[in-house]
């Protein structure tokens, strides 16, 4: 089993490490993918560079055994659940899913810290908008938001270990940072100013921002407490 995990992971870090690097060799040919996609040209370099070093570092993260291991659980999680969940869309928005599962990203990150949080948002939904035949990097800047709401969830443990003496404080805390984690991570969103110029602030911050923290940060405060609690015990089990 262990075998296999193993070359599970250096197939992924394999894949995105040839991604990465060939981007970087065809810098022309990157820029002008992203400009066929719909990326303005004045930043359609800065893009496919920023891109090809995140999935160089993406390849080496999943090289370290414990970093995958969550992260590879909190993202097949993620995406099956996405993949579920997909087409039930809240009323009045642009298309945004209602996504009781969303407090599993924040536990991930949590829990694990702000690594695995990161990979299990944004591989979870790549990998999840792939199933639904949606296109895995349709909606980039959604799953880059996702991976940042839940590395900053993973960073509150961090911040507030010293006030995180009980388990009732620690559940406290991890309500705390799934919903400013939500409010946080899905401000990238806003990215669309420039790679959808069409839609507007208003629009973006109407039917898409505000409906996507609130339904998301409901369920983070409800889910990542619960999760949190119920793993507490086994993680002393296992010394994790």
């Amino acid at each position: 089993m262990e075998l296999f995990l193993l070359l599970i992971r250096i197939a992924l870090s394999a894949l995105f490490a040839t991604a990465g690097f060939a981007k970087l060799a065809d810098l022309q040919g990157s820029k002008k993918a992203f400009r066929e996609f719909g990326i303005p040209p004045s930043v359609a370099g800065v893009a496919s560079i920023a891109l090809s070093i995140f999935e160089i570092m993406l390849a080496a993260m999943f090289l370290f055994a414990d970093v995958a291991w969550y992260a590879a659980i909190g993202a097949a999680l993620y995406a099956l659940f996405n993949y579920i969940s997909f087409g039930f869309a809240m009323p009045g928005t642009n298309d945004v899913s209602i996504r009781p599962h969303y407090g599993l990203l924040t536990f991930f990150g949590f829990a694990f810290g702000p690594v695995v949080g990161f990979l299990t948002g944004f591989v979870g939904n790549v990998v999840g908008d792939q199933l639904t035949g949606y296109g895995a990097f349709t909606s980039w800047q959604w799953s880059v938001a996702n991976g940042l709401a839940g590395l900053v969830a993973g960073l509150f443990p961090v911040w507030m270990a010293s006030r995180m003496t009980s388990s009732g404080n620690k559940a406290v805390t991890a309500v705390v940072a799934g919903v400013v984690a939500t409010v946080i991570g899905f401000l990238f969103i806003f990215v669309e100013l420039v790679t959808q110029q069409e839609m507007g602030f208003n629009a973006i911050l109407t039917t898409e921002y505000i409906p996507t923290v609130i339904g998301n940060s409901i369920a983070a405060a409800i889910v990542t407490p619960i999760l949190v609690l119920a793993w507490e015990p086994l993680r002393e089990q296992i010394g994790r």
